[in-house]
């Protein structure tokens, strides 16, 4: 199920806040994707490590994990959600974590 495509280069727009966050990062191939339980399971290469963009809006609800690590989110284009991979990652998943009221007003006012 290995996913083969090509793309030019893309240009992120990011906040100022995160220019950093992406700043170093390379490349990286998606090997496959899976749509599981509130979010996705992906495998990449991404021996340098990279910028994951997925085609959500960005809501800081969205959590990803990798090798047990929690990864950051950052917002991207304006509306889109990108996770950022550390060197080495392979497998990564993607969830939305569906708060109570009262932790939704808190994150979105943090």
């Amino acid at each position: 199920n290995k996913i083969t495509a090509t793309a030019l280069r893309r240009t992120l727009v990011v906040t100022k806040k995160h220019a950093s966050d992406i700043a170093t990062l390379d490349t990286l191939e998606l090997n496959s994707y899976q749509k599981v339980l509130d979010g996705y399971r992906i495998s990449v290469v991404a021996p340098e490590g990279g910028v994951l963009v997925l085609n959500n809006v960005y809501l800081p609800f969205w959590e990803a994990h990798a090798n047990g690590k929690s990864l950051k989110t950052i917002p991207v284009n304006g509306i889109h959600t990108a996770v950022i991979l550390p060197p080495g990652t392979q497998e990564v998943d993607v969830r939305y974590n569906r708060p109570l009221l009262r932790e939704t007003v808190s994150k979105l006012f943090n």
